[in-house]
């Protein structure tokens, strides 16, 4: 039976619920979305405000009584994942707001009874939805209303009720404010926009273009049934035994670990003689050769091992010598990784911090955190759904905390360091000016306490612009008041102030 005042669905259940207040949602985050971003400002603070807005309708529109407790955790939750973006917009950011927004959109829909596992799931499967769904439902009910079907009497008292008044109410508006100049400004004032047919036929673009993408926010009864499906884990359970057709069995690894201990042992005299105990190199090979050539390679190397680990596990798990060789061979890629940190650390001191040997010593650093869970997965048998679960909280808490430092202000405060000191290495000028303006404050501070003027007329180490509130970002905010500090030479070290914090 069909509840009293709702309209019936239609043959792929696209309207359910109270429609009339899922389309004024989908007016009203549309209007929203043009309120915050259809400017020539680039976005910042408006991206949290317009995901607490989706986030407060899919709430609404829930249907499910409150807990205090249990909401306010789960808004502290999403506020978590909007700080990034509040800090500063760039793709790490970006990626956890829409996680956050992802979350919290199922927690709503499914409640918070359910298993993580089930939840993460849940929004995968949203996000998936979201780049198609708004359109094949904005579809299928113009079709049935066309031809007639279990909606068409939705689509077609739209239509009666509110085509009419929609083109002659725009027609008149359009014509009054011709006329009148005064309404005219107020709604230049109020949309921001010429109502000239070009900017018009964009802007209704972007309208419908946002429509299709919060659409499945608003549908929640549709999506929550498209989402919670089963979660069945895929590594949750004990291991067994895998890959015989490519040559993988008990005997082979064996032979392989007898093998790669043997190899790798070469490689970890190699690195304890000339790179730990600081033994002269071959005559031709410097430090700097010596530590390039093998950052790289040797997590590469360490990958594959891990990867091999994982997939050889469920053919040593009952087999102690195996487990043994196993876990000394993780040992030895352990150790493989902190030489490439260490030949990093010692080419860094010749040639500079870049943004891409900052990258290479934080991925170094996880794939270390990576072995050593995987001999401690190996030594207490635990399950790689164990390995997976913790290896993913490890990466999401480092970009967590990557996403609030301010990583040109670090390079260019590291390398201008080194260059009071010469004799410790060389100084790349070029690339220390091309960090742009959010390495201002340490090169004007490089500039004042020195004297020595580094990049001249670089337009790009200008302080970050800041408009409105729409584009304000803390980093933003944090590095003007800095900068203006240092030019007025308000900045002192007696003021127990470090401008150098990011």
């Amino acid at each position: 039976a069909i509840p009293p005042g709702e309209p019936p669905d239609d043959a792929t259940g696209a309207i359910r619920g109270p429609w009339r207040g899922r389309l004024i949602a989908v007016v009203a985050l549309v209007m929203a979305a043009d309120i915050l971003f259809w400017s020539d400002q680039t976005p910042g603070l408006s991206i949290a405000v317009f995901a607490l807005a989706v986030a407060l309708v899919v709430r609404l529109l829930s249907g499910r009584a409150v807990s205090l407790t249990v909401d306010l955790i789960a808004v502290a939750l999403l506020v978590a994942a909007l700080l990034p973006v509040i800090e500063m917009v760039q793709p790490l950011s970006l990626a956890f707001c829409a996680t956050g927004v992802l979350g919290y959109a199922v927690w709503a829909m499914l409640g918070h009874g359910q298993p993580l596992a089930m939840l993460a799931a849940a929004a995968v499967r949203l996000a998936v939805l979201l780049p198609w769904l708004g359109a094949a439902d904005g579809l299928g009910a113009a079709r049935a209303a066309v031809h007639g079907g279990r909606s068409s009497a939705l689509g077609a008292g739209l239509v009666r009720g509110w085509a009419m008044p929609v083109v002659m109410g725009g027609l008149f508006a359009s014509l009054l404010m011709q006329a009148n100049p005064i309404l005219d400004n107020w709604a230049r004032a109020l949309v921001g926009f010429d109502w000239g047919a070009a900017d018009a036929i964009e802007r209704i673009t972007f309208w419908g273009f946002v429509g299709m993408v919060v659409w499945p926010f608003v549908a929640t009864q549709r999506v929550a049934g498209l989402i919670a499906r089963p979660f069945r884990p895929l590594l949750s359970g004990a291991a067994t035994p895998t890959g015989e057709h490519m040559g993988i069995n008990p005997a082979s690894i064996a032979n392989a670990l007898f093998a790669f201990n043997a190899l790798f042992a070469v490689q970890t005299v190699l690195d304890a003689v000339y790179l730990w105990s600081g033994a002269d190199l071959p005559v031709g090979l410097t430090y700097a050769d010596y530590a390039h050539r093998g950052a790289y390679p040797l997590v590469v190397t360490a990958l594959l091992a891990g990867a091999f680990a994982i997939v050889s596990r469920p053919h040593v798990e009952h087999r102690p010598l195996l487990r043994l060789l196993l876990a000394i061979w993780i040992v030895q890629n352990v150790l493989l990784v902190l030489s490439s940190l260490y030949r990093l650390d010692l080419y860094v001191d010749v040639y500079g911090l870049t943004y891409l040997r900052v990258r290479a010593a934080i991925w170094m650093a996880l794939v270390a955190v990576g072995l050593v869970l995987l001999v401690w997965q190996l030594w207490r048998h635990k399950t790689n759904g164990w390995l997976l679960s913790r290896n993913a909280a490890v990466l999401g808490a480092t970009l967590y905390a990557c996403a609030f430092i301010n990583f040109a202000e670090l390079i260019a405060g590291w390398n201008l360091e080194r260059h009071t000191k010469p004799a410790m290495g060389r100084f790349d000028g070029p690339y220390l000016c091309s960090l742009g303006p959010f390495a201002a404050a340490a090169i004007l501070r490089h500039e004042q306490e020195t004297g020595e003027w580094l990049c001249g007329d670089f337009t790009n180490l200008a302080p970050p612009v800041i408009e409105g509130w729409r584009d304000w970002g803390f980093r933003k905010w944090r590095v003007r008041r800095y900068v203006a500090g240092i030019s007025s030479g308000q900045v002192s070290e007696a003021s127990g102030e470090d401008p150098n914090r990011r």
